[in-house]
């Protein structure tokens, strides 16, 4: 896939060219052979039928079987981050052999993280993958890597929380074009509106998480969904969790979110979702 990009790069030389370079390895934790034995010394550390899809390695185990693969899964995720990370090294390489590295625009950034059963058995749902409405951050927080011509306009501070909302406004600005006024996110030099606060949420299972600095809030549905990724039932999880991330960056312990420190989250939960349902009734217990 790399050679195939960048002989579409050469192709177009001398003209302006927009690569949208796309893999689906992490999502299948699939890696190779090299990525293994550089991380930890061989393939025996990512279980069984380590060369394909994960799906393939989970069938017909048990919710507890599948607890105990905990180490294989973590590791085959990380050799397949390995497995990436090499391969968009080399297409790095290759803008820079092609002498376009300079004058590009390359940002790195993902659809969504993973949750590794980090958090166990939810109310006998496990947590695992990113088809749940859990919200933490394992599958929320994602790189937002930005490389930019020297000389160019666009900054971004390192650390600053940002939403992949920014992603097509930045790309616009450093393009020298204008964003829709539509589109709700902003190119990462211009501040976020709404107090620096942060929302994500699940679609189709009506759940929303705010984050505003350090503190966190989930507010999740509490009836049984449906999952869109195999159609089974998905009990109701805890309908609200609380954190505060800065001393609990796992998201281990929920505090109570009547706390009047985790206030100012609700107040943002509320407006967005009276921007989602306008006039909508919001009653919470």
């Amino acid at each position: 896939a790399v050679q195939r990009a960048l002989r579409m790069v050469a192709e177009y030389r001398g003209e302006p060219l927009f690569l949208l370079f796309h893999t689906y390895q992490v999502h299948d934790y699939r890696t190779d052979k090299e990525a293994a034995d550089d991380l930890f010394g061989g393939v025996s550390s990512l279980g069984g039928a380590w060369d394909s899809p994960v799906a393939a390695y989970l069938e017909g185990k048990s919710p507890s079987q599948i607890m105990e693969s905990k180490p294989f899964l973590t590791n085959r995720y990380d050799a397949a981050i390995r497995s990436t990370d090499a391969a968009f090294g080399q297409l790095v390489s290759g803008l820079e052999k092609q002498n376009r590295l300079g004058e590009s625009v390359v940002l790195l950034t993902s659809d969504h993280g993973e949750d590794l059963l980090d958090h166990g058995e939810i109310d006998g749902t496990l947590s695992w993958g990113h088809t749940l409405p859990t919200l933490f951050d394992s599958g929320l927080r994602v790189p937002f890597l930005l490389r930019v011509p020297a000389g160019s306009k666009i900054s971004m501070p390192a650390g600053e929380d940002r939403t992949l909302l920014d992603v097509a406004p930045t790309l616009l600005m450093a393009s020298g074009l204008p964003s829709p006024p539509s589109f709700e996110g902003k190119p990462v030099q211009l501040p976020r509106e709404g107090a620096g606060a942060i929302a994500a949420f699940a679609p189709g299972y009506d759940a929303i998480a705010i984050r505003v600095g350090g503190r966190k809030l989930i507010a999740r549905a509490d009836y049984p969904l449906c999952s869109w990724g195999n159609g089974r039932e998905i009990r109701p999880l805890v309908p609200e969790e609380c954190f505060d991330l800065r001393d609990d960056p796992g998201e281990a312990h929920s505090r109570p979110c009547s706390d009047p420190v985790f206030e100012p989250l609700w107040a943002e939960w509320e407006s967005q979702v009276q921007r989602l349902f306008p006039g909508s009734l919001l009653i919470r217990n």
